[in-house]
């Protein structure tokens, strides 16, 4: 008797913690963060770093152990309804800005900085980091697994591929994939192109 008791308080605390959960997460989140709107939060999210400025659209869905991270001084923003899905990592030293209506799939990396290791006889954990701004435009989709790196520029309306790594500015309407990433096709007509 004192089992199945013991399951039913641990169902009732667990049912009581999904209810509430993603209240109490937003509002600690919200203490951080600026929300401008409406924002779900699936599962635990990671901040790694607190006392940049962080903007969360109206609409954003964050996945379950999605890691965000921005530094003083950096900005993060996520524009209104897109979905950062699980396990995924966006972090911020300088700035990374994602569009409007972005799809960021499983497990991508989106950084906007990397180690320093100009001097080979230094530790390259002591030679800090260099940055360069992230730019993701509207209606992108970035699939599974998706590396992308400082500097990297992502027209509206692109589809990156799984696994690809962007290490080069991805013009709008371009569908890319593999390492690095490359134009494979178009999702719609090339700039100067009025036929496909």
């Amino acid at each position: 008797m004192k089992r199945g008791f013991r399951k039913a308080i641990a169902r009732g605390a667990k049912t009581l913690w999904q209810a509430i959960g993603g209240s109490v997460r937003r509002f600690l989140l919200s203490l951080a963060w600026e929300f401008e709107g409406r924002v779900r939060i699936e599962g635990r999210v990671i901040v790694r770093s607190f006392g940049g400025d962080v903007r969360i659209g109206d609409g954003v869905l964050i996945g379950p152990m999605v890691t965000m991270g921005c530094s003083k001084g950096g900005a993060l923003s996520v524009g209104r309804g897109t979905s950062i899905n699980q396990g995924s990592f966006v972090e911020a030293i300088e700035r990374v800005e994602i569009g409007e209506n972005c799809l960021i799939g499983e497990y991508c990396s989106i950084r906007d900085n990397d180690h320093a290791f100009v001097d080979p006889d230094s530790p390259i954990r002591g030679q800090g980091f260099i940055s360069a701004p992230v730019v993701i435009g509207d209606d992108v989709w970035l699939g599974r697994s998706v590396v992308v790196t400082r500097g990297v520029r992502i027209g509206s309306g692109s589809v990156v591929g799984a696994n690809a790594v962007v290490t080069k500015d991805v013009p709008p309407g371009a569908i890319v994939a593999g390492v690095p990433a490359r134009i494979i096709k178009w999702r719609k007509s090339p700039p100067g192109n009025d036929a496909m």
